[in-house]
C-alpha cells in the first residue's frame, strides 16, 4: 500500500505528465485533487526525513551546516520536482518567479509568511514566454494579501498566471515545508528553459500627469541571484 507521500507524487505525475497537455494547461479537477491529497501530508509522512524534521534535530542540522536554509530532494524527473525546504527562524526565500510552472507549498512545521504577486497587463504574456536571464524593465504586478501558514493550514498554490511570484519567510522556526513544482526549473537558452528570476519591490517616482498604481499594484525590478 502506497504511503500518503507516494500517493501525492503519483497523483502529481498523473496531473502534470499527461502527454496531451500543453503548457501551461492543467486539469482543474486533477489539480484540486492533488491539493486535497497534499493537505493531508504531515511530518510523519516524510519517511527518511521524519527524524530530521524534529524541532531540536532540525535546528542542530542547520547549525552544523552553518546555513539559514537548505533543500532536501524527495523526487525529481522531467515532469515534477518534490522536495522539502528547511528554514531557520528569520530566513527567507527572496521574491522569485516560476516561469510557466505550477507550485504547491505545504507547511510541515513552523510558521511561514508567504507574500505573492501576480503579473498584470501585457507583462503576463511576455513573462510566461520569456526565457531571458534578465528583464530590462520592471514588471507590473498585483500584490496579494500576505498569508501566515502553519501545518494546520491548507497548502498554498501558484499557477503560471496566478501568484506565480512569491517570497517565503520563516516567522517561527526552524520551519519545513513540502514543495512541489511542475515542470522543474531548467536553465538554458531554449524556448523551454525555465530560469528562476529574483526581484525586489520597485517604487517609481510619482508622475502627477501619469497613471497611478492602485493600492494593491506595484512594480518589481529584477535583481541578481542572491545565492
Amino acid at each position: 500500500m502506497a504511503t500518503k507521500l507516494e500517493t501525492v507524487i503519483q497523483h502529481a505525475l498523473r496531473t502534470f505528465r499527461n502527454p496531451r497537455r500543453k503548457l501551461p494547461e492543467c486539469s482543474l479537477i486533477d489539480l484540486n485533487e492533488l491539493r486535497s491529497l497534499t493537505d493531508e501530508i504531515t511530518v510523519s509522512d516524510i519517511g527518511r526525513l521524519r527524524a530530521l524534521l524534529n524541532g531540536n534535530e532540525l535546528k542542530e542540522f542547520l547549525n552544523k551546516k552553518k546555513t539559514s536554509l537548505d533543500y532536501l530532494p524527495v523526487y525529481e524527473d522531467d515532469s515534477i520536482t518534490v522536495g522539502v525546504f528547511l528554514l531557520r527562524q528569520g530566513a527567507r526565500l527572496p521574491i522569485h518567479d516560476h516561469p510557466n510552472m505550477y507550485g504547491i507549498i505545504k507547511v510541515l512545521q513552523g510558521i511561514l509568511k508567504v507574500t505573492s504577486y501576480s503579473l498584470i497587463g501585457l507583462d503576463t504574456t511576455s513573462h510566461i514566454s520569456s526565457n531571458s536571464m534578465f528583464y530590462s524593465h520592471p514588471l507590473k504586478v498585483i500584490k496579494h494579501p500576505t498569508v501566515r501558514l502553519t501545518n494546520e493550514d491548507e497548502c498554498c498554490l501558484l499557477t503560471p498566471t496566478d501568484r506565480n511570484i512569491h517570497e517565503v519567510e520563516c516567522l517561527e522556526g526552524p520551519a519545513a515545508f513540502l514543495d512541489i513544482l511542475s515542470p522543474p526549473y531548467e536553465e538554458g537558452g531554449t524556448e523551454e528553459a525555465r530560469t528562476c528570476h529574483y526581484f525586489e519591490e520597485f517604487a517609481p517616482e510619482i508622475d502627477s500627469e501619469g497613471p497611478s498604481l492602485t493600492d494593491s499594484s506595484l512594480k518589481l525590478v529584477q535583481v541578481p541571484n542572491p545565492f
